[in-house]
């Protein structure tokens, strides 16, 4: 029978199977990848089945702990706490690429703003070949 009781089985299951993965990404120091497998984790729990009165409050968390780690990259404040956790500096300039793609169009924020234009010349039915 599908319970609640079931879903959160599942989900710390699945999370068991992901913790030595994380952790072993920590010892590498690679935290992108770390957070594509937690994508990964999300979608796989969102296809699960699991019920929303799980989905709800979890998609909430999410949505609000990024935002806050958003929102603290781009004050100087929050910059400084999350340094003190041991962000790096190339984290924040991803960051700020990402954010100001147009700031650094030579540099670090070469790819994104050339995929911008890529995307903004083609137009509805794109130019090159075919």
């Amino acid at each position: 029978m599908h319970t609640v009781d079931s879903d959160w089985r599942l989900i710390g299951t699945m999370f068991l199977w992901l913790l030595p993965i994380l952790i072993s990404l920590k010892f590498q120091n690679d935290f992108g990848t770390g957070l594509v497998f937690f994508a990964i984790f999300c979608g796989m729990v969102l296809v699960s089945g699991v019920t929303w009165r799980i989905l709800a409050p979890a998609a909430t968390i999410l949505v609000v702990v990024g935002g806050s780690a958003l929102a603290m990259v781009t004050s100087s404040v929050g910059r400084q706490i999350l340094e003190h956790v041991g962000f790096q500096a190339y984290q924040f300039d991803r960051v700020d690429t990402w954010l100001h793609p147009e700031q650094d169009t030579t540099n670090q924020g070469y790819q994104l703003w050339q995929s911008i234009k890529a995307v903004g010349s083609g137009g509805i039915t794109g130019t090159g070949f075919n």
